[in-house]
This record gives structure tokens, C-alpha cells and sequence, in this order.
């Protein structure tokens, strides 16, 4: 048994210096072959995104430079054929929240509360709609405020950073219910309604109501108008750095509407009679 067993280690294949130098090139040549692919794949993808992509990451890139903020257009008046005036804007105080400016949300609410003589329920709406905004959207906070206690909140604007008080206007019709089944109302739009309208931001700013009934909404296109846009640039950490000038809004045309007989002083139940008389028009 001995024999044998010498005669296999003979057998045995030696490595030599020129066995292992070329085991070692052709490992060699495998990494360098995968690394050779590695590195084509990435030069191509980074070509793919430097240049037939470049439109698309330049567009994301200003979106976080820069954000668009809708404002909302003035909403056109209703008057009738001798120019009595129906429906229009009367200039109102409101208070909204920045949520990106705010530094301490518990703290500003709770100042706010006190000062616009919050009730806990809007309170709480508040809070629901910090939690959801996103970027620089306004959150409303307060409508029709005051004038005293509208001045009581610019007061403390050095102690209350991302709260913006500032001048709007709310619907007003000066012939009052008289008329209020026939020219309608204005409200916020509802998930519905935004769903419709393609989701369009203007149905979601603060402050901003449609045409819910009557004249209101059947003349809802009319009365809108165009809204405009402020520029708000950030820093590369997403915090404020200035605003661009806003481009400006373009008001609703005045809108008559025009009947014989005056609808505003007649009792709804002689309406009926004289509904062939009426029609509408933009001025």
C-alpha cells in the first residue's frame, strides 16, 4: 500500500511562479472586466440624466428653490340695469399662519387664542390644518376679524413669527335675505367641487369661496377672475429667503343683471310673473 500511495503524491501538480502569475491576470482581467461594465453603466446613466433628462431635474430643482403661492382674485359685482348694486366686496381683516415661518405652534396658538378670542373647536381646526399643510400655504386662521383686535395681533407680530394678518374682502349684499334666494351665496369649495375642477389650488386657498346657489353660481365663470401668484425662495435647507414681486390678480368684470321690473323690492311671490323680464350680462 505504500507504493501506490508514493507514486500519487508524485503525481501531484506543483504550482509554480508562472502558474499563479497567471491565475492572478486572469482574475485581473475578470474584475477589471466587471469593473470596466460598472463604470459604462454609470458614465451612460449619468449622461442619461445630464442631458435627456436635464429639462425635467431643472424644473424639480427651481420647485424647491422656489415656491408659487396662488392668490386669490377679487370676485366680480352684481348689479342691476341702473347699477344698484347687488352683490359685492366689502374689505374685511383676516389672520393666517405660515406653517414653514412658525417657530413654536403651541406657544403662537395660544397667544392667538387669547388675543382673536378663539373658541377650542377652531382651535382644533387649526391644528388639523397645520398638521396637513405643506410648504408655504397659508392656514387660515381667522375671518372678519375686528379691527381692534385685527390691530392687536400687528402689534405682536415681532413675538409671533409666520403669523400674517392682512386685508381681504368677504361678500356683501346690501339688500340683505330680500333677495337671498334669487342671487345665492358663497362658500368654500368642497371635495366634490375641487375633484371637478381638476384640483385646482385656487378652490383650496385660505379665504377663498365660490359660487354655491343662484346668481352666484350660475355666473360662477364671470365673477371669478384670474388669480395671481407670489415667489417665495428658500435656502437649500427649505427655510424663507425672500419673496419675488407677485404677479397681479385680474379682477371679475361687473356683471348686470338686467330686468324690467325691480326684483330687489317685489315680493318672491310676484317673481314668477316676471321672470321673462330678466337676463344677465357682462358689463
Amino acid at each position: 500500500m505504500i507504493g501506490p500511495m508514493k507514486s500519487k503524491r508524485r503525481k501531484a501538480t506543483r504550482f509554480t511562479g508562472a502558474h499563479q502569475a497567471l491565475t492572478f491576470s486572469r482574475r485581473m482581467l475578470l474584475v477589471g472586466g466587471a469593473q470596466a461594465a460598472i463604470g459604462g453603466a454609470l458614465i451612460a446613466r449619468l449622461g442619461y440624466l445630464s442631458i435627456s433628462q436635464n429639462e425635467h431635474y431643472r424644473l424639480l430643482s427651481e420647485s424647491n428653490r422656489v415656491q408659487l403661492i396662488v392668490v386669490p382674485p377679487r370676485r366680480g359685482w352684481l348689479v342691476d340695469r341702473t347699477g344698484k348694486p347687488i352683490a359685492i366686496n366689502r374689505s374685511d381683516f383676516r389672520v393666517d399662519i405660515i406653517p414653514e415661518q412658525v417657530e413654536d405652534p403651541t406657544r403662537t396658538l395660544k397667544i392667538l387664542s387669547q388675543v382673536l378670542a378663539l373658541q377650542p373647536d377652531e382651535v382644533d381646526r387649526i391644528i388639523r390644518d397645520l398638521k396637513a399643510a405643506k410648504g408655504y400655504q397659508p392656514v387660515q386662521v381667522a375671518e372678519n376679524v375686528p379691527y381692534d383686535r385685527y390691530a392687536a395681533v400687528t402689534v405682536r407680530l415681532p413675538e409671533l413669527p409666520g403669523v400674517q394678518p392682512m386685508r381681504g374682502f368677504s361678500r356683501f349684499y346690501p339688500a340683505g335675505a330680500a333677495v337671498g334666494h334669487l342671487v345665492g351665496y358663497v362658500g368654500a369649495a368642497n371635495a366634490k367641487e375641487f375633484e371637478a375642477e381638476d384640483r385646482n389650488p385656487l378652490l383650496v386657498t385660505p379665504g377663498y369661496k365660490i359660487g354655491k346657489e343662484g346668481l352666484e353660481k350660475t355666473l360662477e365663470q364671470r365673477l371669478r377672475g384670474l388669480p395671481g401668484g407670489q415667489r417665495v425662495e428658500l435656502t437649500a435647507r427649505a427655510n424663507w429667503s425672500g419673496n419675488w414681486s407677485p404677479s397681479p390678480t385680474a379682477p371679475a368684470r361687473r356683471s348686470n343683471w338686467r330686468s324690467t321690473p325691480d326684483f330687489r323690492n317685489m315680493p318672491p311671490a310676484d317673481w314668477g310673473k316676471n321672470r321673462a323680464a330678466a337676463s344677465s350680462s357682462t358689463a
